[in-house]
């Protein structure tokens, strides 16, 4: 099963494409307003400013206003994910149901709090039994045999 990562599901990404076009639009606005000087007429002068600059001056600054804005935003969310990580890593540490890490970390759905754990198990984080009544239990992974020797030596 494989992860294809779009534009629409990493807010960075769509944010580092919005601020290169945005500068691509900002340039070709500084480039036409010197092509806009060469004209003869007023008139060609004053809709070659408007168009070849202010237009694409204006429109390449907001969409580099917008995507820093995406960046800054997928920023804060990822950020906010790794602490949610940490303590949902940590109502856990000595094993743990879904019912006892919602109330540990005063999560007001059940179901909220075991696809939060299920995700971890997914990534290798926290593993999952299940006990002779069918009771979810997700405990922090025992270390490896590497690293027993490892510490032993």
């Amino acid at each position: 099963m494989g992860n294809r990562n779009t534009l629409r599901d990493r807010p960075a990404m769509l944010g580092n494409a919005l601020v290169a076009a945005g500068a691509i639009s900002g340039a070709f606005g500084a480039v036409g307003w010197v092509a806009a000087l060469r004209h003869p007429s007023i008139l060609a002068l004053i809709v070659g400013v408007l168009c070849y600059g202010l237009v694409p001056l204006i429109g390449g600054l907001g969409f580099v206003w917008y995507g820093l804005d995406l960046i800054e935003a997928d920023h804060v969310a990822s950020t906010r994910r790794c602490a949610t990580r940490a303590s949902l890593l940590e109502a856990v540490r000595d094993g743990a149901t879904p019912v006892q890490v919602a109330l540990r970390l005063r999560v007001s759905s059940v179901r909220e709090a075991e696809n939060a754990l299920d995700d971890l198990v997914r990534d290798g984080l926290l593993e999952l039994d299940v006990t002779d009544d069918g009771e979810l239990v997700y405990h922090t992974p025992a270390p490896s045999a590497a690293l027993r020797s490892n510490r032993l030596a």
